[in-house]
């Protein structure tokens, strides 16, 4: 009689628990580099967004384009 299927006794297949312990940390490593992925994709585009922001800016105001009330206003509006 054959045991399991295509006759593979998954009993006595060697893996037990260690298979699960691998699958366990390959889990694991998986979800923490998805979430450091995030992290850093999610953070580092809001800094250099803010930062080319402000210097584009200071070089309206620089240029005359805009007055110290409204540069000030911008400048506040962009730190917050």
């Amino acid at each position: 009689m054959m045991d399991g299927y295509w006759g593979y006794n998954n009993m006595n297949s060697g893996n037990g628990i260690w298979g699960f312990v691998f699958m366990a940390l390959m889990m694991a490593v998986l979800i923490t580099g998805v979430v450091l992925a995030i992290h850093y994709l999610g953070h580092s585009n809001g800094k250099h967004n803010d930062k080319a922001a402000l210097a584009i800016l200071e070089k309206r105001f620089a240029s005359g384009e805009i007055d110290t009330k409204e540069f000030e206003a911008k400048r506040k509006s962009l730190s917050e």
